[in-house]
């Protein structure tokens, strides 16, 4: 048994596959292939049901993925240990972000952690919960905080809810439909609607809204994954939007977008943070965990 035939069996675990697993690793199908064959030789099992082209792990692999998570966790600790005594600046946290939890968690809590440290470094990325969650199984990142808009995530991750943020209709600051207080889904129907592509289960929340309404939902104008394009359409065109309080909270105390007020259009999602379950709690660790929570409670619901 070899670590790295540990490494490419995990992937295939989490991917469910040798092409998803080969993708996730930068390796070829065959080296990915042949990899874990090698791993079931030396332990003399099976350790995949195959069928209709997905791997399953069987009783054999699970427990064997168990154990080798402790041992990647283990071995990463010590990579990071030894980074950390090699410089000055003490270990590194590794932090994915999606942008909702960016402005409102995430960077007061770096920032408060590091004025009161100089022995800490952080790596800060961005990107969607989908996205940052395969990272941090896969151990590149050391944790994520995500807006869930999506309900499932792996066991191999511990998830812990943080704060919630609040799901609404915004438009441009000018937009006239602001200044009433009695909107109702009637009062949107006929308008130009933006929307983002990635809603999860918000998309469905829309839907249920329109439906209770006994409206259809209208066919957006636009539709888009960028948050800067959607900023400049709503604060210089008519659109209206749904986006999550947090992700635009600057732009509406600049008075750039405003809240459209329509009760049937609101709907909570949790902040959360997630870690590895087999991941050592060390100091840093604790630390920018504690710096998380601290900035949830004085931002979130």
């Amino acid at each position: 048994m070899e670590f790295r035939q540990l490494q490419h069996f995990l992937a295939v675990v989490q991917a469910g596959s040798i092409s998803g697993a080969a993708a996730a690793l930068g390796l070829t199908q065959q080296a990915v292939s042949k990899s874990v064959r090698a791993l079931e030789a030396s332990v003399g099992i099976e350790l995949f049901v195959r069928s209709g082209g997905r791997l399953a792990p069987n009783a054999h692999a699970t427990a064997l993925a168990a154990k080798a998570e402790v041992i990647m966790a283990g071995v990463r600790d010590l990579e990071t240990t030894l980074r950390s005594g090699a410089s000055d600046r003490g270990p590194r946290l590794r932090i994915g972000t999606s942008p909702t939890a960016t402005a409102p968690v995430v960077t007061p809590a770096v920032l408060d952690l590091l004025r009161e440290t100089n022995a800490l470094g952080v790596d800060v990325a961005t990107g969607l919960r989908r996205e940052l969650l395969g990272q941090l199984e896969r151990g590149q990142l050391d944790l994520a905080v995500c807006l869930d808009i999506e309900r499932q995530h792996s066991p191999a991750l511990v998830r812990e809810v943080l704060c919630h943020d609040e799901y609404a209709v915004f438009a441009g600051a000018r937009n006239p439909l602001g200044r009433r207080d009695d909107l109702t889904a009637a009062d949107l129907a006929g308008r130009p609607w933006l929307l983002g592509r990635n809603l999860g289960d918000v998309a469905a929340a829309w839907a249920a809204a329109w439906d209770r309404a006994r409206l259809p939902p209208p066919t957006p104008v636009i539709e888009t994954t960028s948050l800067e394009f959607c900023r400049q359409a709503l604060a210089t065109g008519p659109y209206l939007t749904i986006l999550p309080r947090g992700l635009v909270a600057g732009d509406v105390n600049a008075r750039r977008l405003q809240v459209i007020p329509v009760v049937e259009f609101a709907w909570e999602r949790p902040v959360a943070l997630y870690v590895r379950r087999a991941t050592p709690r060390t100091p840093a660790m604790r630390a920018i965990i504690a710096a998380l929570r601290a900035a949830a409670r004085k931002w979130g619901t």
